[in-house]
């Protein structure tokens, strides 16, 4: 006859060996059942952003020898000036979102931001260094406003976003903009009104804009 201890150790046996089972096909109907609802949502979502960054971008060109990268369905406008000072002066906007970016580049008697900033009021303490097409600059917010302000050779160039209720989108733009900011390779001189050039040649200036150039400070 089998004692009390010998019963007692078969019955502990049986219990582990059920309790092990009992966990196994768990475990099995548990990896079975949940693996459905995972891949096809972590795939999709980057390639489609992708996609659709392609197809927004455009690129402007503008005589005087720049270019830049924007979203296509901004309405870019680039307004002809009689100031032969003025190389360039565009505005892009949204039909849909408040806001703008406003590029200009002119000749400047300021031969440095900080002098800029002085005749301006415009607080530079919280300004950021940057640097686009070699040209070294300064970004910073004021009153609304998001904006990047360089000076090389006499040259300023300002871009200069009105963020309205949208300024994630705005700032966006802005350093898409920026990042893309390149001269072409060829040299070209910068354009004057034509009606100015014609009756005065004697005053028109012969800037040249050039990748290989070094337009660093």
């Amino acid at each position: 006859m089998l004692n009390l201890n010998e019963i007692m150790k078969r019955i502990i046996l049986i219990l582990a060996v059920a309790i092990s089972s009992a966990i196994f096909v768990f475990v099995l109907w548990k990896s079975q059942k949940s693996p459905k609802t995972i891949s096809p949502i972590t795939q999709e979502k980057p390639l489609s952003v992708e996609a659709n960054k392609q197809e927004t971008e455009a690129q402007y060109d503008d005589q005087s020898g720049f270019s830049f990268n924007y979203p296509s369905d901004l309405k870019l406008d680039s307004i002809p000036s009689e100031n032969e000072n003025q190389y360039a002066h565009i505005i892009l906007k949204s039909n849909d979102k408040e806001g703008s970016t406003e590029i200009v580049i002119e000749d400047t008697k300021e031969s440095s931001i900080h002098d800029w900033a002085k005749k301006n009021k415009v607080v530079l303490d919280n300004a950021t260094s940057v640097s686009f097409a070699n040209i070294k600059g300064q970004q910073l917010t004021d009153k609304n406003q998001f904006m990047t302000i360089g000076i090389d050779q006499g040259i300023i160039f300002k871009i200069i976003s009105q963020l309205g209720n949208e300024s994630d989108y705005w700032k966006a733009v802005h350093g898409d903009i920026i990042s893309t900011f390149k001269f072409k390779e060829s040299s070209l001189e910068t354009p004057v009104n034509s009606n100015t050039e014609s009756q005065n040649p004697s005053q028109s200036d012969d800037v040249e804009f050039t990748e290989e150039e070094d337009l660093s400070d």
